[in-house]
């Protein structure tokens, strides 16, 4: 079956089975899309107004820049993050197009402008700027003795090392776990609204970046 027909029929029926059959056609391409999106493309971090010498009128003139930065630079976001976005993008682009129209048109004009949602979320772009998240608060509140500031020093850089490792969505998924322990991967995958083959990608990047046994 051809894309078209599998989204027609997934419209129809939403089969869970045809939904796989529909990621597994996309796979090549949202993988291809998400390495452009993370290494490539450029992401408008803020504006800003330089002023520069105009030779004909000799006097100086306000014209508008803008600072940008690429996701791999980032270090807050993996590029699972950006597939896992974009499998969400098909999701709701199959639960909202018309069936009588070839879905993979509606797809592909809807993906090409297309950037994660992240980027609007979580105060991405304006915590660039941020301190870097590993280092070591400041201990104004008592003076602290040379063995407290040992095992303190060393029990958070052992947290911090720990979540510095993690994304976003996996820090999100751990809490959505811990809510729903008597859930399978298959239950937690509907509550989500991937597939169960997309958490157990989760689960296993989380067991190989921190061994968190779920």
């Amino acid at each position: 079956m051809t894309l078209n027909e599998l989204a027609k029929e997934y419209k129809q029926t939403k089969s869970n089975a045809i939904l796989n059959k529909i990621f597994e056609v996309l796979s090549s391409e949202i993988k291809t899309k998400a390495q452009k999106i993370f290494y490539k493309q450029k992401f408008i971090k803020d504006k800003y107004e330089v002023e520069i010498f105009n030779k004909v009128t000799k006097k100086f003139v306000k014209a508008e820049r803008v600072s940008t930065f690429k996701l791999c630079d980032t270090k807050k976001i993996d590029l699972e993050d950006v597939e896992q976005e974009l499998y969400l993008l098909v999701m709701k682009l199959l639960e909202n197009f018309d069936a009588e129209k070839p879905f993979e048109n509606y797809l592909n004009a809807t993906i090409k402008n297309w950037r994660p949602d992240f980027i609007r979320t979580f105060n991405f772009v304006q915590g660039l700027n941020t301190v870097n998240e590993s280092e070591l608060p400041e201990k104004n509140d008592k003076e602290s003795t040379l063995d407290d500031i040992v095992i303190e020093q060393k029990e958070v850089v052992e947290i911090e090392d720990l979540f510095n490792n993690l994304t976003e969505s996996e820090k999100k998924f751990i809490e959505l776990k811990k809510l729903n322990l008597d859930k399978n991967q298959s239950q937690l995958a509907e509550i989500i609204g991937v597939t169960q083959q997309r958490v157990q990608q989760i689960l296993e990047s989380l067991k190989k970046k921190c061994n968190y046994h779920l």
